[in-house]
């Protein structure tokens, strides 16, 4: 079995979370040597508190997937987008890759 690239992973990753997930608008894949990670904007996610930083969820990779990297996930409402920063560590928006939902 072929090793997926980090970006074909994230992209495989994102695409099942939007399929699962239908409130998520768009999502932002921030660089990383081996992680991916990914901090979605979702309508049904609940908003943050006012001093509340954006923590990630953390999964390791699946032993035998082709999908070999790690995964960090955040969930953010659309609306907080530019008012909160990305988790520590993670560089500013600006950084990212945003990839828009098209269905």
């Amino acid at each position: 079995m072929p090793v997926m690239t980090l970006h074909d992973s994230a992209m495989d990753i994102i695409k099942a979370n939007w399929v699962a997930e239908p409130g998520i608008r768009a999502t932002y894949l921030f660089p990383s040597a081996d992680v991916i990670r990914i901090v979605h904007l979702d309508e049904n996610s609940p908003a943050l508190e006012p001093d509340e930083e954006l923590a990630p969820f953390y999964f390791r990779a699946a032993r035998g997937s082709a999908a070999s990297h790690d995964v960090a996930v955040a969930l953010i409402r659309p609306d907080e987008q530019g008012r909160k920063q990305p988790p520590r560590g993670w560089g500013d928006w600006k950084d990212a890759e945003r990839i828009d939902r098209k269905d």
